[in-house]
């Protein structure tokens, strides 16, 4: 049985301040930080109440996307053949995993503040979706279909600043997302999204 919840919002900012710091300390040193905190962050993030996280929505996503951006930029540098990355940071396929986990539980709660966040988002996700399966596993391919999944339930509550409602996701064309946010011209690699969650 699930515990009752009792973390007032203070401590949840405080919680998550913390988590923040930590994830900027990974991006900045991914082989010598450790990430055994993001399974605690994502937990925290499932069990906090929505009015709770959206005050904190795009702190605590900020950090989460930098490292996404990072994961995703050494998995498309990455020799097929060798297996070295290219770039100058290499985030592992755990830490890219729980990053998405976490990135996954506040999309489930929060909404987009505009239509600009909406479009970032988009096209972040939308960079990861396209890796090969030569490029990224099969969980960090299913993690992001899933955050896609996540952002796009909570669309209808998304308002921009003029406080209209976005459209619902088929009226978005899903299918022409690389083309709508000018990605290159690229097979999206979807993937069976499993039906449990994926452990670090």
């Amino acid at each position: 049985m699930e515990e009752p919840y009792t973390e007032t919002l203070d401590s949840v900012f405080t919680r998550l301040n913390l988590y923040s710091i930590d994830l900027l300390e990974l991006l900045r040193n991914p082989k010598q930080k450790s990430a055994s905190f993001l399974p605690e962050m994502a937990d925290l993030l499932r069990r906090t109440p929505p009015e709770a996280l959206q005050s904190c929505f795009d702190y605590t996503l900020f950090p989460l996307l930098l490292l996404l951006d990072a994961a995703v930029e050494c998995r498309k540098e990455k020799k097929v053949d060798s297996g070295e990355s290219l770039g100058a940071l290499e985030i592992s396929d755990r830490v890219a995993e729980g990053v998405l986990m976490c990135i996954e539980a506040l999309l489930n709660k929060c909404h987009l503040g505009s239509v600009d966040q909406m479009v970032m988002l988009l096209k972040k996700l939308s960079y990861g979706a396209m890796l090969s399966p030569l490029e990224a596993s099969e969980e960090f391919r299913g993690g992001i279909i899933r955050c896609l999944r996540a952002m796009l339930l909570r669309l209808q509550q998304c308002s921009n600043s003029q406080g209209l409602h976005h459209p619902t996701p088929n009226a978005l064309g899903v299918g022409l997302w690389p083309v709508a946010l000018g990605l290159p011209k690229r097979s999206v690699a979807w993937t069976k999204i499993p039906s449990q969650q994926s452990k670090i």
